[in-house]
């Protein structure tokens, strides 16, 4: 990283969670690669406590996780916020509505990806 300070060729290990890698990470990681062209940088998807063993391992750079846990030994920082969306049937009794509390979809089943989710699922209660 010190390399970087000092504008010299190098590599960043990015961490990154696929779900998160649109948006503002994708816009921040383009700026940073206009602003730093000498440096490669290397995206690896993971989930976080893959993330954190690596950078705990020297084996990442940074890693963009999400949720609120704190991680023993890591330093972190809350970069951003996104809103979740939900989509519902056009005859769901809520589909009409503009904005849906959580404890109203307690009881609708969900559709999620192939890799478990993590602690940070349990943040948004």
């Amino acid at each position: 990283m010190a390399a970087l300070g000092r504008s010299e060729n190098g590599r960043i290990r990015v961490g990154i969670y696929s779900s998160i890698a649109s948006g503002f990470l994708a816009e921040l990681l383009r700026s940073f690669g206009e602003q730093q062209n000498h440096v490669q940088i290397e995206l690896i998807d993971g989930n976080p406590e893959e993330h954190v063993a690596a950078i705990r391992g020297l084996k990442l750079d940074v890693a963009f996780l999400t949720g609120t846990r704190t991680w023993q030994d890591c330093d972190s920082a809350l970069m951003w916020s996104e809103g979740v969306f939900v989509v519902l049937p056009e005859r769901h009794e809520l589909a009409i509505r503009t904005a849906v509390d959580w404890r109203e979809l307690s009881g609708e089943a969900f559709m999620v990806s192939e890799t478990a989710p993590g602690q940070e699922i349990y943040d948004i209660w």
